[in-house]
């Protein structure tokens, strides 16, 4: 089964299109992974030898170039998005899909205060002031550039701003799984949204506002929602290469099983594209590169057989209870049409240390295991609605390997721990 939505044609893909996403890619990993901090480490005898004015000319060149970057992806987004907001079927369950996204992530807030950045969400929020010209002392920052990029070009700027944006693409993430059941015929109720809210799709972006998950979310869930054609969904995937180097796993795996041969070409001469000038970047020092990742000195795959069931326990508390949807669905239609797209998610917890959050990247199962329930009748309704309401129950609490369980503030904290601030 193709994950993918149908209504799509390859027929208007042209060389030139494909030439220009290249291009595209090439112009921003060149805006993206060549921060001042990288060009003075790489090149220290020419920059020393510059003005300081001379990077203010730099930083303006890169903010111009990348803005018309993102121009460019944006443009094959929005006609196909804008056709699908104005079919028939999505104007009527639309206001439906909004309501129901409104009042769950309503409730997620009060299970779950997001009223604080994140440790990272900080380092974003100041570099949505000027990101490029912003200086990322954790030497990992700065090449996920869409999301402070795109609010500092919407004037989203600074910590505040910043928090509103982050919550704004959490809520449009919230909307477009809405949509998702509603272009298959099934319909997501209000407990079954919050029920999806409380998991790995969602949570970490109440506990810890402002990294760049909504926006991956939100371009994950564009991808397999709406009918963008070859060259929209290849925009889709650089915006999130872009976001978040880890989104190659998830859309990766996508172009494996679900691109047509020409998309899966073009996608991987993109990411060939963006690894070597990555490499550059670090004058091909993989060690030095793959350093910057550690955490505490350890890489996350030390921390992982270090902690191995810290990392089960965050692999479970990921999606809670809609695991034995997954296991259901995967049983009555066969695993391989479920469990491949569950990789991504497990290979990200096995590169990084945060292992509740990270196995968002391993959502699309769980959503499709969810549409085969309703939709094929696999369990009776009230069996289906006590694992939706175990799941809101069961408390969402942030798992990492080299932390251990965090509760953040919220009813869950108050219900389980009796404290409600944090």
């Amino acid at each position: 089964m193709n994950a993918l939505p149908t209504g799509h044609t390859d027929d208007r893909f042209r060389d030139r299109d494909a030439m220009l996403l290249l291009s595209a890619v090439a112009a921003g990993a060149a805006v993206a992974l060549f921060p001042e901090q990288r060009l003075r480490s790489l090149l220290p005898a020419l920059t020393a030898s510059l003005p300081d004015s001379s990077f203010s000319v730099i930083h303006a060149l890169r903010g111009g170039v990348f803005l018309a970057v993102l121009v460019l992806f944006v443009s094959y987004l929005v006609p196909s998005f804008a056709s699908f907001l104005r079919s028939a079927s999505i104007r009527g369950s639309l206001p439906a899909v909004l309501r129901r996204s409104a009042a769950a992530f309503a409730v997620t807030a009060l299970l779950v205060f997001p009223t604080t950045l994140g440790i990272m969400g900080s380092g974003y929020a100041l570099m949505s002031i000027d990101p490029f010209a912003s200086i990322d002392g954790s030497d990992q920052l700065y090449q996920r550039i869409v999301m402070p990029a795109a609010a500092y070009f919407l004037q989203f700027k600074g910590p505040l701003l910043f928090h509103l944006f982050s919550l704004l693409l959490t809520f449009g993430g919230f909307v477009l799984m809405g949509l998702f059941f509603a272009v298959r015929g099934t319909t997501l109720s209000v407990a079954e949204t919050l029920s999806f809210a409380g998991t790995a799709l969602f949570i970490t972006q109440f506990q810890s506002p402002g990294y760049s998950d909504p926006l991956l979310v939100v371009l994950m869930l564009l991808t397999v929602t709406v009918p963008l054609g070859s060259a929209g969904r290849l925009a889709a995937a650089a915006l999130a290469l872009f976001t978040h180097e880890s989104s190659v796993l998830v859309f990766g795996m996508m172009a494996l099983l679900y691109f047509s041969r020409r998309e899966r070409r073009v996608y991987f001469i993109m990411l060939a594209v963006y690894v070597v000038l990555w490499m550059v970047s670090y004058g091909f020092d993989a060690s030095a590169l793959l350093a910057a990742r550690n955490v505490g000195e350890r890489s996350a795959l030390q921390w992982v057989a270090g902690e191995p069931l810290l990392a089960v326990a965050g692999l479970l508390v990921s999606f809670k209870a809609l695991w034995l949807l997954l296991g259901i669905a995967a049983v009555r239609f066969g695993g391989k049409d479920l469990l491949p797209m569950l990789l991504p998610g497990v290979a990200a917890c096995l590169a990084g240390v945060d292992t509740s959050r990270l196995m968002v990247l391993g959502f699309l199962p769980f959503l499709m295991a969810v549409d085969y329930v309703k939709r094929y009748g696999l369990l009776p309704q009230q069996a289906l609605r006590a694992v939706v309401w175990s799941n809101i129950v069961l408390p969402s609490v942030y798992v990492a390997v080299n932390s251990g369980p965090v509760w953040f503030s919220g009813l869950y904290s108050l219900l389980y721990t009796g404290t409600l601030l944090r």
